[in-house]
């Protein structure tokens, strides 16, 4: 669902990654909002709220960690081979798809992190999900900002979040963007996104994405 482009520049170097999150473009129009530390890993310096997620740092924790902390997840094709996994949530339907790209110096680093329902867009979401892996932590664990969970309506998930709403609202998605730096390896994080998706009323999707600058882009000019 999240715009996933593995560097900074023009349009033409922005890559749609690994075709499973329908809404990417979303992800251009959405102001920068602040940022604070949370998730799992090391050195969340500046990591915001909304790149943390069932314990997971967005740009910070590593796939082996993730592998620890839900349970080993079934390896699929992502940016590299074998650098997604996807497991189905414990007592219940959904589906959690993550990917890597980079790395640091404990690992490839996870940047995508979905969570769906079958009544999502997403494939994965569709199919011999009785087969994925089952996550070791429990539904209660999957909740958006702490609060928000797939089934909640779009009024109940605005409520929740008063304290920090959207920074774009459309007829079928609520979507977040916040500006943050940290560092890892040869790349700096700079933005995560966060994109819901909604069919009829319900929320069905939750998307999460951290885009990077390799560290000579990152350096301010005249440096």
């Amino acid at each position: 669902m999240f715009l996933a482009a593995r560097h900074l520049g023009d349009a033409s170097e922005a890559e749609p990654r690994r075709g499973f999150y329908p809404v990417a473009a979303l992800i251009f129009w959405v102001i920068a909002a602040g940022c604070s530390p949370s998730g799992i890993g090391r050195n969340q310096d500046a990591i915001p709220p909304i790149g943390a997620f069932a314990g997971v740092s967005l740009g910070d924790t590593t796939n082996d960690e993730i592998d620890r902390l839900l349970g080993p997840g079934q390896e699929t094709l992502g940016g590299h081979p074998n650098s997604g996994r996807i497991w189905r949530v414990q007592g219940t339907d959904w589906t959690v798809q993550t990917d890597a790209w980079e790395w640091n110096e404990r690992g490839m680093v996870v940047d995508e992190f979905n969570l769906a329902t079958p009544a999502s867009s997403v494939s994965a979401a569709h199919a011999a999900s009785a087969s994925y892996p089952v996550t070791r932590i429990p539904a209660h664990a999957f909740r958006f900002l702490g609060t928000i969970s797939p089934g909640d309506s779009r009024e109940t998930v605005l409520r929740k979040a008063a304290r920090l709403p959207p920074t774009l609202i459309t007829a079928t998605n609520l979507v977040w963007k916040a500006a943050g730096h940290h560092a890892g390896g040869t790349v700096v994080f700079t933005e995560w996104t966060a994109a819901l998706e909604f069919r009829e009323d319900r929320l069905v999707e939750i998307s999460l994405g951290a885009r990077h600058e390799y560290r000579s882009q990152a350096q301010p000019k005249g440096q």
